[in-house]
């Protein structure tokens, strides 16, 4: 019984020290990291900001910390809202990706479209030729058989 008292003391110990570690961290990050230089910048929730950027997504600019309105100016995050507005960030990049992919294939598939509308074209005409061609074939042969 005591060994896992023991135990389980280190692993409390660890646990403390740990937590200790991470919360001075994130601590240090905030007063001293990038994070500093936009404390003179109005604060807006990462809710709100998310609400106003779907209103009007090409008037905002994302920064790396922080988000421009156009003719507006620029606004900063919470610390936790400064992490969510990391992962949108991410993931606006990814939707732009995508979406210029999507593009790019819509764009190829107009252009095969229009190939096949002149290929069908082509076909068309060469099919009437040729019918034209077959008719007067038809019409001049029973002349010949005289």
């Amino acid at each position: 019984m005591e060994h896992f008292e023991g135990t389980l003391q280190t692993i409390l110990i660890f646990a403390v020290l740990l937590s200790t570690i991470l919360i001075s961290w994130v601590v240090i990050r905030w007063a001293k990291g990038p994070a500093a230089k936009n404390r003179d910048l109005p604060k807006l929730k990462f809710r709100q900001f998310r609400a106003l950027y779907y209103l009007n997504p090409e008037s905002w600019t994302l920064g790396e910390l922080t988000a421009t309105y156009e003719g507006v100016g620029e606004f900063r995050f919470s610390y936790l809202g400064e992490i969510r507005y990391g992962f949108f960030k991410k993931e606006v990049i990814h939707q732009r990706k995508n979406r210029a992919k999507a593009d790019q294939i819509e764009k190829l598939l107009l252009k095969i479209n229009a190939d096949i509308a002149k290929e069908k074209q082509k076909s068309n005409r060469y099919y009437q030729e040729s019918a034209e061609i077959l008719s007067n074939v038809n019409r001049k042969k029973p002349e010949d058989g005289r």
